[in-house]
């Protein structure tokens, strides 16, 4: 079956973790800077500039990138504490197998960990990247493991493998990030570091949601070969996505796994491992862990509360799942509004066990 949108952005988070001269392509129209340019009042000044950023975000839209860098150097001239202009010229800088034109305007811009950590995501890991091939090591190593801080309580790379590790990572933003643009941070996570078992378990997640079924079973074949039996999020990763793929007797295998390594133990984690058991049928163990998860997680969010309502959900209780939804839309916001409208639908759907 194809792996639906909420699996996939949940899958993504888990897994959050083409070289930079190829990076081709990059959605330069975003929609909510276009809503914000719209509400700005009209004057004759600000018509110019919208004028100016248009024909910048055009021109990079057609790949006339000498054209983008001029207008977006006008717009920036006009506007210079427009963040986005600036990671948007970068953004070309990269797209033109400029990389380190687009390093040294990035430098400028965060001149030091915390400002580079304000970044958005997809602009801070190419950052990191281009820091390591450029600049101050110590720095670019600073920034990923502040961005990566969320990530699962596992002993940290150093080198190469961490700024892989960044990349990978930054596709648990698969919000903000298009398929094409989260395939591009995890082929450099693997070209930095070709064992990245999260980056081909998340290589495998992009593959089947374009329904190309041969290239996700491959990432993920190439992933159960290189993760360590003591390497319970990686564990955790393939069993999520086996279970996905129709593969149950491989999901339970590396969920098992997970559970001996002690990846349990954290209670986001429980709540994957949960659903994993839940839908290879192991019910009971589903059960001890949710019910685990929910008394470690204290004050959950209501995507949390998402995770735990396809649980049981899973498990054929649907009016428990139901009533966590309900607290879930109660406190969500942003994205998360949408996730729980998706969570219901899903729902519907679920066959348990």
């Amino acid at each position: 079956m194809p792996l639906d949108r909420n699996a996939a952005r949940w899958l993504n988070g888990f897994c959050g973790v083409v070289a930079v001269a190829a990076v081709s392509g990059l959605g330069f129209l975003v929609w909510s800077q276009r809503q914000a340019a719209e509400s700005i009042p009209i004057s004759s000044k600000t018509e110019s500039l919208r004028k100016i950023k248009g024909r910048a975000h055009a021109a990079a839209d057609r790949k006339e990138y000498p054209e983008a860098e001029k207008q977006y150097l006008a717009a920036i001239a006009a506007d210079p504490q427009d963040k986005n202009l600036h990671e948007n010229l970068a953004r070309v800088y990269l797209a033109d197998n400029k990389p380190k034109e687009a390093w040294q305007h990035l430098s400028e811009l965060a001149t030091d960990v915390p400002q580079s950590a304000k970044l958005a995501a997809d602009t801070r890991a190419w950052f990191a990247d281009l820091e390591w091939q450029f600049g101050d090591k110590k720095k670019a190593e600073a920034l990923c493991r502040l961005a990566t801080s969320e990530d699962w309580v596992r002993p940290r790379p150093s080198g190469k493998a961490l700024v892989a590790r960044m990349h990978a990572f930054t596709t648990e933003k698969s919000g903000e990030l298009t398929p094409g643009e989260s395939m591009k941070h995890l082929v450099r996570a693997i070209d930095l570091n070709p064992n990245s078992v999260d980056a081909h378990v998340g290589m495998a997640n992009l593959f089947w949601q374009e329904k190309k079924r041969a290239q996700s079973l491959q990432e993920l074949s190439v992933a159960q070969n290189l993760v360590k039996p003591a390497d319970g999020p990686g564990s955790t990763y393939l069993a999520f996505m086996f279970s996905e793929v129709g593969k149950k007797t491989d999901a339970d295998r590396f969920a098992q796994q997970a559970v001996r390594a002690g990846a349990a133990k954290d209670c986001h984690i429980a709540v994957a491992l949960a659903r994993v058991f839940a839908t290879v049928g192991k019910s009971a163990q589903a059960l001890q862990l949710v019910k685990q998860a929910e008394a470690g997680i204290h004050s959950p969010d209501a995507d949390t509360l998402c995770g735990f309502a396809m649980v049981y959900a899973h498990l054929g209780k649907r009016s428990e799942a139901i009533q966590l939804l309900d607290r879930a839309d109660k406190i969500a916001v942003g994205g998360s509004k949408a996730r729980v409208f998706e969570t219901k639908q899903e729902i519907l759907n679920v066959k348990n066990g």
